[in-house]
């Protein structure tokens, strides 16, 4: 009989006529409304969905088959979003306020040298940003938010603070370029994947709340920056950023919280030896997780990920040479007059 039902097609049921604000589906039907197919339990569980759309009624379940619940709100989930809030302004307004940092180097410890080559520099910055923060990722779902947080600030703070003796590309490129973008992407995994522990019909919403702080940071940080650059020259200046993103990660550390904790790979039991030997095996296991390409047979999935990599492009070639071509401008027209 199995074998039977298993070659018979199922019958579908086709609810686009129907009001969307109540749809439910057993394990002998498959459920299509909206142009979505739901597909649905294989245990003759009843799924019941209320909202625009099919492809909510699979909602997410764990092994005993129960609904994960999401807070959605209140004082904790949304001091987790202020953290998170926080965290962004020193990750992400930092890396809006590259532009101001290469105008100023352009014009002083970087002058007699060419804005392509000095492009090098912000071109690490920016590559490690978006590199690194594959691995971030899989670092937060393995080991939780506490873990990268704390090792991204100190990366990022050892990269601001050590930009401020470099004279040349040479050293901007591995300190500023290489440490400070690298700490930013390793900050950026658990900053924004938390939001989605604690919220789910309200994640949209959150997230936007939690990244806000990018856009402060990118507002306020070249304010600051010119201000300091005048009053006390571009060493200190750069280490009083790295003060002041340091200040604003240490809050972030102490109220981002992952809602579910991760399940360790390592033995709590082995001696050093072998935890280091077992920590170099997690760093290659989390390496081969990070980068998975068979999502991108589904081509949905592949065009919409060209469409946010073609649009990030565009957003960080903006912010980052916009400063200097208005620079450029500025020098011509002055010359012109």
């Amino acid at each position: 009989m199995s074998s039977l039902r298993d070659t018979v097609p199922q019958p579908s049921v086709d609810l686009t006529d129907l009001s969307p604000d109540s749809v439910q589906a057993d394990s002998e039907h498959i459920v299509t409304a909206n142009g979505f197919n739901a597909t649905v339990a294989p245990d003759e569980s009843r799924l019941e969905h209320k909202g625009t759309s099919a492809n909510l009624i699979s909602n997410e379940m764990n092994d005993e088959n129960e609904d994960i619940e999401y807070p959605d709100g209140g004082f904790r989930a949304y001091t987790v979003v202020f953290g998170s809030f926080l965290g962004m302004i020193a990750c992400y307004g930092l890396f809006d306020s590259t532009g101001a940092i290469q105008a100023y180097l352009n014009l002083h410890q970087l002058k007699g040298v060419s804005n392509s080559v000095s492009s090098v520099i912000f071109s690490v910055f920016t590559g490690c940003g978006y590199l690194v923060l594959i691995l971030s990722g899989v670092m937060f779902d393995e080991y939780g938010s506490n873990t990268p947080l704390i090792f991204g600030s100190t990366v990022l703070f050892a990269g601001l603070f050590g930009a401020g003796n470099c004279t040349n590309v040479v050293q901007l490129t591995f300190v500023f370029g290489l440490l400070g973008g690298s700490g930013i992407a390793i900050l950026a995994g658990p900053l924004a994947g938390v939001i989605s522990h604690w919220f789910l019909r309200n994640r949209s919403k959150a997230f936007g709340l939690a990244t806000l702080g990018g856009s402060v940071g990118g507002m306020i940080f070249p304010v600051i920056l010119e201000k300091l650059f005048r009053s006390v020259s571009y060493t200190w200046a750069m280490r009083i950023l790295a003060f002041i993103c340091t200040g604003l990660l240490v809050f972030s550390c102490l109220l981002v919280r992952e809602r579910v904790k991760p399940e360790r790979l390592a033995d709590e039991n082995l001696n050093r030896k072998h935890k280091i030997k077992q920590t170099g095996k997690e760093l290659v296991y989390l390496t081969k997780k990070s980068i998975d390409f068979t999502a991108l047979k589904e081509p949905r999935f592949l065009w919409c990920t060209a469409g946010a990599s073609f649009g990030e492009l565009s957003l960080v070639c903006t912010l980052t040479y916009f400063a200097t071509y208005v620079h450029w401008l500025t020098s011509l027209a002055v010359s012109i007059s």
